[in-house]
């Protein structure tokens, strides 16, 4: 009785996993749809680290470094270690007014995440379900083989899958949150003016120029909740020295 639970309960973590497999790869496929409609759309925009990497690099040699930041920034999200991105980015934002000072990242943090990117959702996805099955198998080898050596072996194996298993759901989930989150974003006007509130008539906090890298910290009056005599929009942002403020919508450009 005790196996036949056992036995149960893995079967019924293999038909969740199976089960939420095709949404997984149903969200993926839609994200896909949409990212390439957006390139349609916006041609310089694209879809891979090394395409966004390419359209950094001919920005820069027309000196549009904004526009050059924007890409090295998107080509680092998807490619978190690769260190011709960085150099890049770290070059072209030399050349930028402000010169903010980067934000700071672990090594640790910069490998789990360039792991992370390193699959797709769908590859990640399937590596669960295939670790969760083979776990399965494995565990019911360890519950009717009568050699003991082999059972130990079985057990021992199918406790690292379920490891694997659970890791692999992390990653996947991770990394479909890393894309669908835009919380950076990178100044695209030649000078913008952050404000204390979202109102023009606030008081300035400080001047920050195109180029410049901000963390988007709240959009609730984005989308017109809020707006000042112009009918333009408000983000709550804050920059890699720590300043906040609120600065109009149409100023920057998502990561």
């Amino acid at each position: 009785m005790k196996h036949f639970i056992y036995i149960s309960l893995l079967l019924l973590a293999s038909c969740i996993s199976v089960s939420a497999a095709p949404a997984t790869a149903d969200t993926a496929a839609a994200a896909v749809a949409d990212t390439v409609a957006a390139a349609k759309k916006a041609p310089q925009q694209a879809v891979s680290a090394q395409d966004y990497f390419s359209t950094g690099n001919k920005a820069y040699r027309g000196c549009d470094y904004p526009r050059a930041i924007l890409n090295y920034e998107k080509a680092r999200k998807l490619a978190p270690l690769n260190e011709d991105i960085r150099h890049n980015l770290e070059i072209t934002r030399g050349k930028t007014i402000d010169r903010m000072p980067p934000e700071g990242e672990m090594f640790f943090t910069r490998w789990y995440k360039g792991t992370m990117m390193s699959m797709t959702i769908d590859a990640w996805a399937y590596m669960s379900l295939a670790a969760l099955v083979a776990a399965l198998l494995l565990y019911l080898v360890y519950l009717f083989v009568d050699s003991m050596m082999v059972r130990r072996m079985a057990f021992y194996l199918s406790a690292t899958l379920v490891v694997v298993y659970v890791i692999a759901t992390i990653m996947a989930w991770q990394r479909k949150h890393a894309l669908t989150t835009h919380d950076t974003a990178v100044i695209m006007a030649e000078m913008v003016t952050v404000r204390s509130s979202p109102t023009s008539k606030s008081p300035e906090t400080c001047i920050i120029h195109e180029g410049t890298f901000v963390r988007i910290t709240d959009k609730e009056m984005s989308s017109g909740k809020l707006k000042d005599g112009k009918g333009k929009g408000w983000l709550g942002i804050e920059l890699s020295d720590g300043r906040e403020g609120w600065i109009e919508a149409n100023t920057v450009e998502e990561i």
